[in-house]
């Protein structure tokens, strides 16, 4: 088994350490929000190895589809 991260939640990682030192922060104070093409990713997202033991946070804090963003647009969403 391979154990490797989704590209784009590594990335994540990345981003949130750039931040967060270029801004003087930790990486538990930023709050990721990230939009993914179906819900696997959200399910994906909420792996324990996608949490960080070091700042007791997630990589990525919320994972909405963009099927939601689309009815964020219309207005539809309750």
């Amino acid at each position: 088994m391979i154990n490797c991260k989704y590209l784009a939640v590594s990335l994540v990682f990345h981003w949130q350490d750039y931040f967060a030192t270029a801004h003087n922060l930790t990486p538990d104070k930023i709050y990721h929000v990230t939009v993914m093409p179906c819900f696997d990713k959200k399910l994906e997202a909420s792996r324990p190895d996608f949490y960080s033991d070091l700042y007791s946070t997630r990589d990525v804090d919320c994972v909405i589809t963009s099927g939601t963003v689309k009815l964020f647009n219309l207005n539809l969403f309750i």
